[in-house]
């Protein structure tokens, strides 16, 4: 019975010490996933993302740069590599980004695409991005001139890379044949 009692003493202990580690746990998390959580900060955008999806026949690749220019290209399939952007062209494409504001709320122009060779085109800051702006049309300027940045930063990219983008075609036999 001495036992019992000193065991159910033991549990309301226990619960109660539980209790007090959930408590300094949830202050010491909470700072943390407010932090995490808190969009960054208006102004010029860090490490924006330009994404090309790429197709059947057309490696995509997405390229990441800041406002000095300094970009890393990461093909779909390969190797990431650090390049050097024009500045002027880098300049033009920030300031496109920051004048479209949020991007997830600008309006989505749809088009139809063939399931195998369609690509889509996307703008990521952080969380936020843009709808798919692939489509030749775009009845919004600011998505426009969006569109026209972004293409111009890839083509700048894939130039400074190297990157050959669409898929070598073998005209050839693969396995050779037998004498």
């Amino acid at each position: 019975m001495a036992g019992q009692r000193h065991f159910s003493q033991f549990q309301t202990l226990k619960k109660g010490h539980n209790k007090n580690v959930h408590c300094i746990c949830a202050l010491l998390i909470m700072p943390l996933l407010t932090f995490a959580l808190v969009q960054p900060s208006a102004g010029k955008p860090k490490g924006v993302t330009v994404i090309d999806t790429g197709s059947t026949n057309r490696i995509g690749f997405q390229v990441t740069l800041d406002e000095t220019g300094s970009a890393q290209v990461q093909p779909r399939t390969g190797e990431s590599h650090q390049v050097k952007l024009d500045q002027a062209a880098s300049a033009r494409f920030l300031h496109a980004v920051k004048a479209a504001g949020t991007l997830r709320d600008l309006p989505a122009t749809h088009c139809a695409k063939s399931a195998s060779f369609g690509s889509k085109l996307f703008v990521e800051v952080g969380n936020d991005r843009s709808p798919d702006l692939s489509c030749p049309t775009q009845d919004n300027a600011q998505v426009e001139a969006l569109k026209q940045q972004a293409t111009e930063i890839l083509q700048h990219a894939q130039s400074a890379a190297g990157l050959q983008t669409t898929r070598v075609i073998i005209d050839r036999p693969i396995i050779p044949k037998k004498p």
